[in-house]
């Protein structure tokens, strides 16, 4: 739990408390005892200690808080008592101080379990715990009932959820968590944008269950051209194709000018925030304006203490660069990052992924070994198994390169039989070393299940379907695969080639003036 949401939570409890301090809560099972030792603490002397609370929160000093509400506690019962802990909680959870904030929010429960305050703290608790799966069953209460009190959440909350709800294939959870969040259209304070995440995830879970009216209703909230090609490739999504179709518009270019005109016209009036300028790059991207994409890219500094939001930047302008043929350039902007410490910098894994990768996509096999061997060595425990699967990829990649299969050849092996892991990483393994027999056997187990071919859809999308402007050797061995029959069988069950109308132009597009976008037909702006 960040310190900001901390804030939000501490903040809406003291005012909650200060406001109405004597019907804060509702208490369930009085007791005779409760009553009397609350009687040993004024109204007077808690509200005092509330308005104190609220003078402490402008200093941020959690210690304080708890050094003016701890003498207290005994002198408190009943709902008095409650209170008191009910503004203790946040800093607890703040301080890390794990198990007294356990101990305080089960009593709160016991006392107050239908408060909106508590079912927060009940996520919380359950996310400190590592407990994911009680966290979503919270979530969605909360969802549900007091959808206001979602905004005390994070996106770090919802996805730690989400990723381990994937491990676990907890897939019916995972859809009861993102239709509750849709219907409350909730939107993450500290990353807006996973609103079309969450309505991407409950339009799959109402295609699952048939109902293709609630999953159509969901569509406006669809923006990112990459959602859309994704949806119109994967058949789950065929009752939806023909709105797809429209709202992508001929090249994608209705959905690319919508998107990039919302996005620079953020940049705009933003220009200070990382995700407005992550999101103006990527406009740029699409819009096949390279240039631009990597001059303002520029602005966003590696540092150790830099957000998710640049390191994308960062990493978008590294890929940029190689397609303008900056090499040098991009490798040095990805070194920078893998230099940084893992304990402070929780990107430099991702960094480590990308670097080798890149250096493998360069014909630099050496290169791309060594970063690789280095990230599976240096960053063990911080390394995800789905990362240090595509570290393992691009090693068994640069062995075979260096026709040093005799190491590759057991590396192979071993990563075909984690498939589970990374089914994307392990089948491209193998085609790197060229055992196209065991690539084809992997990639149809992985199309057997509507969440395998998810894994993989966008593998068999081709550098033209793209529009990256890059030329990757990765995917045309994909495309080899995808000429034996046994593969093209399984993959038509699953899924089908995005079809030529729907391929961005090799051209770059105008920037979108406002008058100049379309309204997708069906969709109501004001």
């Amino acid at each position: 739990m960040t310190r900001a949401v901390i804030a939000i939570a501490l903040a809406g409890c003291a005012a909650f408390a200060a406001t109405q301090p004597s019907a804060a809560f509702k208490i369930d099972r009085p007791n005779a005892a409760d009553i009397e030792a609350a009687s040993n603490l004024s109204q007077e002397e808690l509200r005092g200690a509330v308005e104190d609370v609220q003078r402490i929160l402008s200093t941020g000093d959690c210690e304080a808080v708890l050094a003016r509400l701890d003498p207290l506690l005994p002198r408190a019962g009943g709902d008095m008592r409650t209170i008191l802990q009910f503004l203790r909680a946040p800093c607890l959870a703040d301080l890390r101080r794990n198990e007294d904030f356990e101990a305080v929010y089960r009593e709160l429960a016991e006392a107050a379990p239908d408060n909106p305050q508590v079912m927060v703290f009940g996520v919380i608790a359950a996310l400190n715990g590592d407990r994911q799966t009680e966290a979503a069953q919270h979530m969605i209460a909360l969802a549900e009932q007091h959808p206001g009190q979602l905004g005390q959440l994070n996106s770090w909350a919802l996805r730690s959820i989400l990723q381990d709800l994937a491990v676990s294939e907890n897939y019916e959870l995972r859809d009861r968590l993102n239709i509750a969040l849709a219907e409350a259209d909730w939107q993450p304070p500290d990353l807006p944008d996973m609103r079309e995440t969450i309505a991407a995830g409950a339009i799959d879970a109402h295609l699952k269950d048939g109902n293709s009216d609630a999953a159509g209703a969901l569509m406006d909230r669809i923006e990112s051209p990459m959602t859309l090609t994704t949806m119109a490739i994967d058949r789950h999504y065929e009752p939806l194709w023909p709105a797809i179709e429209e709202t992508l518009g001929a090249e994608q270019g209705r959905a690319i000018d919508l998107y990039a005109r919302a996005r620079l016209d953020g940049y705009a009036n933003n220009g200070g925030d990382s995700a407005a300028l992550r999101d103006a790059v990527i406009a740029y991207r699409l819009l096949g304006r390279l240039n631009m994409a990597a001059e303002i890219a520029e602005r966003a500094t590696v540092s150790a203490d830099m957000d998710e939001a640049t390191f994308v930047t960062a990493r978008i302008r590294a890929g940029t660069l190689i397609a303008l043929g900056e090499d040098d350039a991009a490798i040095a902007i990805l070194e920078s990052v893998t230099s940084l410490d893992p304990q402070v910098t929780p990107f430099v894994p991702s960094a480590y992924v990308s670097l080798a990768e890149f250096l493998d996509i360069l014909h630099r096999p050496e290169a791309a070994l060594a970063v690789a061997r280095q990230g599976m060595a240096g960053l063990e425990g911080r390394l995800s198994a789905y990362g240090r699967s595509w570290l393992r990829r691009t090693e068994i990649c640069a062995l075979t390169a260096l026709d040093r299969r005799d190491e590759a050849a057991p590396l192979a092996a071993a990563l075909a039989g984690n498939r589970e892991d990374n089914p994307a990483a392990a089948i491209e393994a193998q085609l790197c070393f060229g055992d196209d027999d065991r690539a084809a056997a992997l990639a149809i187990a992985t199309l057997e299940t509507r969440e395998g071919a998810e894994q993989i859809a966008d593998q068999f999308l081709t550098d033209e379907m793209l529009g990256s402007g890059m030329t990757v050797y990765l995917r045309a061995m994909w495309q080899r695969l995808l000429a034996r029959d046994d593969v093209r069988e399984a993959f038509d069950r699953r899924l089908r080639l995005l079809p030529r109308e729907l391929w961005p132009s090799t051209d770059p597009r105008p920037v979108p003036r406002r008058e100049q976008v379309p309204t997708p037909p069906g969709l109501i702006t004001t």
